[in-house]
């Protein structure tokens, strides 16, 4: 029983590690734009690329803070919300009157997993 138990959260610590290690990739509708968002080291990095042409290669990202200071390193990537929609809006000058722009966006949580 014990070992069983061992055993699952063995498991457990084994899927989120490779969880956290995946790439994260969002496409323009186009799929001109490529954008992926990894852990390297447990910091979030992130790069682009245009018509497949690498144009940013693991970027750094970090928030800093005046009282906890900087977030961006021990983080974790909880689930990731993926969303499409349309967006429709009048031009007051332009060739044409109305755009319907269609776009897709992630909201990528993270978590730290140390305090600072």
């Amino acid at each position: 029983m014990k070992l069983l138990k061992l055993l699952s959260i063995i498991l457990c610590l084994i899927a989120t590690s490779a969880f956290s290690q995946k790439n994260i990739k969002l496409s323009s509708p186009d799929r001109n734009i490529q954008y992926a968002f990894r852990l390297k080291d447990k910091a979030p990095v992130y790069s682009v690329s245009f018509k497949d042409k690498l144009i940013i290669e693991n970027s750094g990202l970090s928030l800093s803070f005046l009282e906890t200071g900087e977030f961006k390193n021990n983080l974790r990537v909880l689930k990731p919300v993926f969303r499409e929609a349309v967006e429709n809006y009048e031009l007051i000058v332009g060739k044409v009157k109305s755009v319907r722009h269609p776009f897709k966006e992630v909201i990528i949580p993270l978590e730290e997993t140390k305090k600072p």
